[in-house]
């Protein structure tokens, strides 16, 4: 089995800080009676494009009539983002790189007893780079912020185990 999948992605992303909006005094709660962008200040824009090829790669072996090995080698991507919750002082836009991942995946596929019990079993890990993921910091004036930045490498593996049978 081979695939390649090609996959293109722009994004414009646009946000507008609100700590520079005027508030106004409505029971007691300072609010923002109508949003308008123009009285709020400088609005942040920013655009990106992002490209990626994805392979596929897997073999497959029938040992018995009921019984199938297989092997997997896939890539995936998730384009760039913004996190357009913007804290105050933000004074550009900027996105999180590409996420990336490579999925590798041994398994077996078999039935017993003319087919009454199907018994699957998978080994698999995926390898992610640029991992995307929402970091939160404290301010010096104590706000809390959130901030999308690729926060490095990350790895998941594991057994997947299924039967099912036929009563």
């Amino acid at each position: 089995i081979l695939g390649l999948r090609w996959n293109s992605e722009d994004k414009d992303a646009g946000a507008t800080p609100l700590a520079s909006c005027p508030l106004t005094l409505i029971d007691g709660v300072y609010t923002i009676e109508s949003f308008d962008a123009k009285g709020c200040g400088s609005s942040l824009t920013d655009s990106e494009s992002w490209t990626n090829w994805q392979p596929k790669v897997g073999l497959q072996w029938f040992s018995s009539e009921n019984t199938q090995w297989y092997a997997s080698y896939t890539s995936g991507f998730r384009s760039g983002s913004y996190n357009v919750r913007t804290p105050a002082g933000t004074t550009d836009l900027r996105p999180a790189d590409e996420e990336t991942t490579d999925a590798y995946e041994l398994g077996l596929k078999t039935t017993f007893m003319d087919e009454k019990i199907r018994f699957n079993a998978a080994l698999f890990r995926n390898n992610i780079s640029d991992f995307q993921e929402i970091s939160q910091q404290v301010t010096a004036n104590d706000a809390l912020i959130q901030t999308l930045v690729n926060a490095g490498e990350a790895q998941t593996q594991g057994l997947e185990l299924e039967v099912s049978a036929l009563l």
